[in-house]
């Protein structure tokens, strides 16, 4: 996860140099304790936002997306 974290971080900075600002990331992080023993450390990676998912706040399951999974959505709040 922290490589796919980082790839997002990567294309975040470059839209930014681009000139493209108006574009926010939020990444995800998985239930499973041995995910959440690594949160810490992948929020220190990245320069946006980690959600740590619960068994209360499960957005994977929410928007029925998987590991590695990427969303976009445009200001109309789309999913594309």
């Amino acid at each position: 996860m922290e490589s796919s974290l980082r790839r997002l971080d990567d294309l975040r900075q470059k839209l930014s140099d681009d000139g493209v600002s108006d574009v926010h990331f939020l990444g995800v992080n998985s239930k499973k304790w041995h995910a959440q023993v690594l949160v810490s450390s992948l929020r220190r990676a990245v320069r946006y936002p980690v959600h740590q998912a619960t068994h209360r706040s499960d957005l994977f399951r929410l928007l029925g997306g998987r590991r590695d999974d990427v969303f976009v959505y445009d200001r109309s709040e789309q999913n594309h």
